[in-house]
């Protein structure tokens, strides 16, 4: 299954114009690499920085709604090529961690790249639903289930609906694989689970008792 991609930040003290300004020109005068200064959706601004012969390259994205924090994302990949989460994290500290490194250096500073940890890119649940789940998990057999395995899992899958907790079929695919079940058990578990919150999004709504 494909790794879940790490958020990364660059928290500053000045403006992102002047970070974005000096950044860019180390870029390019330090290390040979080339920049592009981009205007998103909304207000947001992307520095775009390339390095010869390679197609990943990064983008520094400044946001209103980030205040003094610059997210970190990386590009490039083909369609289907999906990175690794140790492979993105590596092109971060390649590309823009060589740079930072060189601004701190020149100007006397401490700024730091913050990555997520692997762990924390993995869904989590609120306790109620963490409890159902873990009852199922605990008490089910993970090869074949059996009846009362399934009604523990029908009524996980209630307790995400009545609190309205939004995960996907993915994040229950996840977490089901963390937990130690096969594959093929975990695919159709977790499409029920999308099969059955449709279910009581729809019809349960449209029909009320």
């Amino acid at each position: 299954m494909e790794d879940i991609l790490p958020n990364a930040n660059i928290s500053i003290l000045e403006s992102h114009k002047d970070f974005f300004f000096k950044i860019g020109e180390i870029a390019i005068s330090e290390h040979g690499m080339k920049t592009a200064l981009r205007n998103a959706y909304s207000r947001n601004e992307i520095l775009e920085v390339h390095q010869d012969n390679n197609k990943i390259f990064a983008q520094l994205i400044y946001s209103p709604r980030l205040e003094k924090n610059i997210e970190v994302e990386m590009k490039g990949w083909k369609v289907g090529d999906h990175p690794s989460y140790c492979e993105y994290v590596e092109n971060i500290r390649r590309i823009v961690g060589s740079i930072l490194k060189s601004y701190n250096k020149r100007y006397s500073s401490r700024f730091r790249i913050t990555i997520q940890t692997q762990e924390s890119t993995q869904p989590t649940l609120p306790p109620k639903a963490h409890k159902a789940f873990e009852s199922f998990v605990k008490l089910s057999n993970k090869e074949v289930l059996h009846e009362c395995d399934w009604k523990r899992f029908y009524y996980f899958v209630k307790v995400v609906h009545r609190y309205r907790i939004k995960k996907t079929s993915q994040d229950i695919l996840r977490l089901l694989l963390n937990s130690g079940y096969p594959q093929s058990l975990a695919d159709e578990l977790s499409s029920l689970f999308d099969h059955l919150q449709k279910f009581q999004r729809t019809i349960l709504n449209s029909y009320p008792e």
